[in-house]
């Protein structure tokens, strides 16, 4: 079976991926250990995603009023879970960890360590992710110019 059959094709610009993959590397080696940043990883991505699912089902943009205080519950939740709470920088810390985690060669890089370890695909969390990155993001510019 080859890696295109398995729908799995190499990336366009190894150089790059190399980058991302390295990138994700040192974040990991940051955290606790496997096992305990796993159910970790995973509760906060469904919380995420069913928070932000309800927000899109009805009707809240990224840029509206009402996204900030769902940004404001995740971003905590992101906060207690590593630790940095009451870091003032935990909003600059959150985009650039899922603006990462997002980039296609990132994704790539998932979907090959899935493929290796014989692990399930799991379902793309960019979309969730960049609406969530897009209301921080607009905070953290409203915050600034206020």
């Amino acid at each position: 079976m080859t890696r295109s059959s398995q729908g799995i094709e190499p990336p366009s610009d190894p150089e790059r991926f190399s980058t991302v993959v390295r990138r994700i590397a040192e974040e990991q080696a940051k955290e606790p250990s496997q096992q305990e940043v796993s159910g970790l990883h995973d509760g906060l991505n469904q919380a995420m995603r069913e928070r932000i699912d309800e927000a899109v089902s009805a009707g809240t943009l990224p840029a509206s009023a009402k996204a900030s205080p769902l940004a404001e519950s995740l971003g905590g939740l992101y906060g207690h879970a590593f630790e940095c709470a009451g870091d003032g920088d935990l909003r600059r810390w959150l985009v650039a960890r899922l603006q990462m985690t997002v980039a296609p060669h990132a994704k790539r890089y998932w979907q090959l360590l899935a493929t290796i370890n014989g692990w399930p695909a799991s379902p793309t969390l960019a979309p969730v992710y960049t609406w969530f990155t897009t209301v921080l993001r607009g905070d953290s510019a409203t915050a600034a110019t206020s």
